[in-house]
């Protein structure tokens, strides 16, 4: 939030955080899905490592091919996008890097949930701390060295940061599948685990919707400052609800 806040100033800050909105938008409502049906059948299938691999190998590809086409259609509509949410069509390569990466994210999450199911919370809690100091490092090199554009190149590459750090940490884990290719398709568990995804997606779609909308709405009025300047409260705002609901949530 600081460094944001100093090296973007008010209107980076902002347009940083429609870009935010536009990836939790984006990817939203298939990660919150596939949590939900990846952390149910990974806990129930604790003591049968073989059908559990074949389970997560078969949501993970369900998984990919979905995400593929949403990337397709994320980099043909880059310049749409920058020009509509960012307020800026030369911010096309910020939407075009998280297409590039959304595959990569999608994979990372299914990691962490997996973790989550098995119940190695050493693991579901050391990624998202090595994630987040990841993620200041990147604000660090990339604010001061490009301002508005390297906040945007930084929040397009954290999908890809989680990947990395959940590939590192999910070698060698039982609750991983290391063939996943080489496991079989099963078409009634990919279909059980889609059926997760409207009810998650219905939050999970509408509430950054609603926080772009509610966004642009104030960047017409009183300019992209002022879009700052509510996402700096809502940032700081987050940062001690998360404190707790994140604990919460990890344990329920």
């Amino acid at each position: 939030v600081k460094i944001t806040s100093v090296y973007l100033g008010p209107a980076g800050v902002g347009i940083m955080s429609q870009l935010q909105y536009l990836i939790n938008l984006l990817q939203g409502g298939l990660i919150a899905g596939l949590r939900n049906a990846v952390v149910k059948r990974t806990a129930e299938l604790k003591d049968e490592p073989d059908r559990r691999a074949v389970v997560v190998s078969t949501i993970l590809k369900a998984s990919i091919a979905v995400s593929l086409v949403m990337a397709l259609l994320v980099a043909m509509g880059s310049g749409w996008l920058a020009r509509e949410v960012l307020h800026d069509s030369s911010h096309r390569i910020a939407v075009i890097l998280f297409a590039a990466t959304y595959v990569f994210g999608l994979i990372g999450a299914v990691m962490l949930h997996c973790a989550n199911g098995a119940r190695d919370y050493k693991s579901s809690t050391v990624i998202p701390i090595v994630r987040g100091v990841a993620n200041v490092l990147l604000f660090v090199v990339l604010c001061p060295w490009l301002g508005v554009l390297g906040g945007l190149l930084a929040t397009a590459l954290m999908p890809a940061v989680q990947w990395l750090i959940g590939l590192v940490v999910a070698r060698g884990k039982a609750w991983w599948p290391q063939n996943m290719w080489d496991q079989v398709f099963d078409r009634p568990e990919a279909r059980a685990a889609a059926a997760f995804i409207p009810a998650a997606a219905i939050g999970a779609i509408t509430l950054p919707l609603v926080q772009i909308l509610l966004r642009d709405q104030v960047g017409q009025t009183s300019g992209l400052a002022a879009v700052g300047l509510i996402q700096g409260v809502t940032r700081l705002s987050a940062v001690f609800i998360n404190l707790f609901a994140g604990v919460g949530g990890m344990y329920f």
